[in-house]
Order: structure tokens, then C-alpha cells, then sequence
């Protein structure tokens, strides 16, 4: 649940760096290049919101410097209050990197960008939240994978925190992905040859056509050419589901996938027989 949380809260990150450099016209982009992981998250998360099983956000105002470094951040506002997730979020900040801001072509250092954070892996009951692991049997293809989509005015909230959609239209909240089709075991071994000695990890977020392909994706992290030949051949066979479990329409919707190399390796018998 952690891993899923991170995966929202990089499409966040981005698609708020994106409204940003068009509100700021001087700035000709600033793209995030690395996100908190799983573990960062846990190190990070308040301590009373992890006692008592508290998910919230904040959002903090921070200078991006020249050097790709977020920089004299300061609390804007944090949800619920009382819990620490604003001054979380500062101190989170200092592991944020990114392609530094530009005017007329050269990194500029007096950028500043609002930067929405969602806390939402804090566990139920009190119990310590647990940084990612690697599972003894590896992963499958798609396995940790979540999608960010449009609620309706009235959708029962699933237990995350809502967040601005990538496009800045309308709120959104995270769901788990139950894949309509994906690559069975013999076509994950193709996919995955090649890739046997990485070991990293390929974050990767893209839009979820009406057919239920994905498009327009941008991917961070490991992007050298064994990981962009797996990345490209998966692409052919997965297709994400045209609504959610609770029913919400994906079209124009974001899936965040994470593609950690060695765990995909080690499962692929983890991925469906072919269908007979």
C-alpha cells in the first residue's frame, strides 16, 4: 500500500511542477527527476499520524535552485492539522531533484513552485509503517502498478487522500489496477530477457486511452536501453481496465507503474499461464 501511495504522489509531484511552469511564464519548465520512494516515506511520515493510523497532506512553497535542489521550503497548509505532515513535508524536501528551471535557456535559481505532498500509507491499529521490501518470490508484470482517477461529485472516499488531477482538472484519487489483460509467463520471460543484470528500478507514469492502452508515457529512474526494450515490449500486451473496481470511468486517467527489474525477475513464474 505504501509503494502504491509513492507511486500517486510522483504523478502529483509532476503534473504540479507542469501547472506551475505555466502559471510562472519566465520559467521554461522544471520536471522532476527523482521522487520519494517507499522508504522515505516511512522514514518521513509523523510519528503521531503513524501511531494512530493517520493519512493526510500538505503543501509547502519551495525555491528550486539552479543545482536541481528544492531549497527554503515553507509550510502553505497541511491536512488534518495537529499531525506534523507539513513539517514532514520541509523535511522531506531535501531528498526532492529535479531538471533545474530555465529562462532563455540557462538554469535559473530564484523559481519557486508549490508543491502538493499525500501521506497516505499510514497503517491501521498502531502499527509501525514497514519501508518497502523485496518479496522473497519477486513480482509480476503490472503487479505494483496504480492508477490515478477522476471522482465523481459524491464518490465515497476510499480511505486516501483526494488530490488536484495531473491535468489540473477536477479531483482525484488513487486505485488499485485489476489488469483485463497482461503479459502471460512465457511472454514475461521474452519480455524480461536481456534485463537480468539490472539492478534498478523504471518509474513510469502514462495516460490511459479510451481503449485502455497506454500512451504518452514518461518514465524516470532507469532508462537505459535493456529497460526501455522490456518497458516498450509490455507496452504491446497491457491494457488497463476501462473502469475501476468501484466502477469510475479510466479513460484520460493516469497509471503509474513501477518496474523494479530484479524483483521482475526473479517472479516471473509469478505471471498467468498462457490461456489454453
Amino acid at each position: 500500500m505504501l509503494l502504491r501511495s509513492v507511486l500517486a504522489l510522483g504523478v502529483a509531484l509532476i503534473a504540479a511542477s507542469a501547472c506551475n511552469a505555466r502559471e510562472t511564464p519566465r520559467i521554461d519548465r522544471a520536471e522532476w527527476r527523482s521522487l520519494p520512494d517507499a522508504n522515505s516515506m516511512a522514514r518521513y511520515y509523523p510519528e503521531r499520524a503513524t501511531k494512530e493510523g493517520i493519512a493526510g497532506r500538505a503543501v509547502i512553497d519551495c525555491r528550486l535552485t539552479a543545482e536541481g535542489r528544492a531549497v527554503d521550503c515553507k509550510v502553505v497548509s497541511e491536512t488534518p492539522e495537529g499531525y506534523g505532515f507539513g513539517e514532514a513535508a520541509v523535511k522531506m524536501s531535501v531528498i526532492f531533484a529535479f531538471v533545474p528551471p530555465t529562462r532563455d535557456g540557462r538554469p535559473v535559481d530564484d523559481a519557486r513552485r508549490l508543491i502538493p505532498i499525500s501521506f497516505a500509507g499510514a497503517p491501521q491499529g498502531g502499527s509501525a509503517i514497514r519501508a518497502y521490501q523485496p518479496t522473497p518470490d519477486g513480482k509480476a508484470i503490472g503487479e505494483d502498478a496504480i492508477m490515478i482517477v477522476r471522482v465523481k461529485e459524491g464518490t465515497p472516499r476510499n480511505g486516501s487522500d483526494r488530490f488536484a488531477c495531473p491535468d489540473g482538472e477536477g479531483e482525484c484519487e488513487p486505485r488499485l489496477v485489476t489488469w483485463p489483460v497482461r503479459p502471460d509467463r512465457e511472454q514475461a520471460r521474452r519480455i524480461l530477457a536481456g534485463v537480468e543484470a539490472l539492478a534498478s528500478v523504471t518509474n513510469m507514469s502514462c495516460e490511459i486511452a479510451s481503449d485502455g492502452a497506454l500512451k504518452g508515457c514518461r518514465t524516470t529512474g532507469e532508462v537505459g536501453p535493456e529497460a526501455s526494450k522490456a518497458v516498450a515490449a509490455a507496452m504491446t500486451v497491457l491494457r488497463a481496465p476501462l473502469h475501476s473496481d468501484d466502477g469510475l470511468p479510466t479513460a484520460g486517467s493516469t497509471m503509474a507503474i513501477r518496474w523494479n527489474w530484479p524483483e521482475l525477475v526473479k517472479g516471473i513464474a509469478l505471471n498467468p499461464e498462457a490461456a489454453p
